[in-house]
This record gives structure tokens, C-alpha cells and sequence, in this order.
């Protein structure tokens, strides 16, 4: 009896392991572009040049549509790449948030992190709207230093794009 409930309590505890997943198959190659529906791609401000770029992963039935916007309710990113005009420049601190233009749905926060050398990312969500398309807005505020300087200098810059209903 006890050797039958061993065979089985071990059974049941090698059926609980985690399945193991390679990293690759979790891992999504995003393709940041500049929206069809984006206002501005690309700003000249004093401390340099900022492109911001869009990537999101889509199920096979959106696919052909995948430049147009971003789809609410499915995760995206955003990508900033910050060319600085001098190399004394740094970026300190960038605050984000994005909210409607056609009708207020709250102010949804983005938290970016520096993926690379002068390259920052931003993964959010938008919510579904009752209209088919919706303008949303994306504010960004740098916070920027020289070096030997104790100040920050701060640049804030807006985009707008499009939601669609997914």
C-alpha cells in the first residue's frame, strides 16, 4: 500500500514540473517604425535629435494593417533614439504619458528605461474606445544635464497617432 502511494505521490510531482520554454520562442523581434497615422517621427531640438518609433506584435488576423496604428487592448512599444549634438549631453530623466485627443480616457503613464546607448523604450496599452479610430497623444519631457553643469535643461515634445479598435 505505502509503495503504491509513493509511485503515485511521485507521479503526480513529476506531472507538476514547469514546462521548460526556450527563450527565443518568448522573445519577440519587434520592428519600431514610424506610424502612417504619426504626426511627427523625427524632432531637431536644442540638445539634439529625437526619433520616436512604434513596435507592436500582432495576431495573423491584423497583419496586413500593422503600420496604420496601434490596436488597443494589445500590448506596444515605443522607442526613442536620442542623437545628442554634443557629446556632453546626457539624458537624466524622461516622464511620458499618453491621452486622448478626441475624448479624455485618462492619462495612461509610460516608464522608460534605456535599452541601449541613447536609445530608451516603453512598453504600454491602449484601451479600446467606442469609435473605431481614436487620436492619441504622446507627451515626453527630457530631462537633460552637460557635463559640469548642476543644472537640468528640460524639452518637452508631443506626437499624436492613432488608436484602431481591436
Amino acid at each position: 500500500m505505502f509503495k503504491k502511494l509513493s509511485i503515485m505521490a511521485c507521479s503526480l510531482l513529476v506531472a507538476c514540473q514547469p514546462i521548460e520554454s526556450k527563450p527565443e520562442q518568448n522573445k519577440l523581434a519587434l520592428e519600431y517604425v514610424c506610424l502612417k497615422s504619426q504626426s511627427q517621427c523625427e524632432f531637431k531640438t536644442e540638445m539634439g535629435h529625437v526619433a520616436i518609433t512604434f513596435a507592436q506584435a500582432l495576431p495573423a488576423s491584423l497583419q496586413g494593417n500593422a503600420k496604420q496604428g496601434i490596436y488597443g487592448e494589445l500590448p506596444f512599444s515605443v522607442q526613442l533614439n536620442v542623437k545628442q549634438v554634443d557629446e556632453l549631453i546626457q539624458v537624466e530623466q524622461i516622464s511620458a504619458y499618453m491621452e486622448g485627443v478626441d475624448m479624455f480616457m485618462g492619462k495612461v503613464p509610460l516608464f522608460f528605461s534605456e535599452s541601449s546607448a541613447r536609445q530608451y523604450s516603453a512598453d504600454g496599452l491602449l484601451a479600446n474606445c467606442s469609435e473605431e479610430t481614436m487620436v492619441w497623444r504622446l507627451w515626453l519631457t527630457l530631462k537633460v544635464k552637460k557635463a559640469g553643469e548642476a543644472d537640468l535643461s528640460e524639452q518637452t515634445l508631443f506626437v499624436d497617432f492613432t488608436g484602431q479598435r481591436s
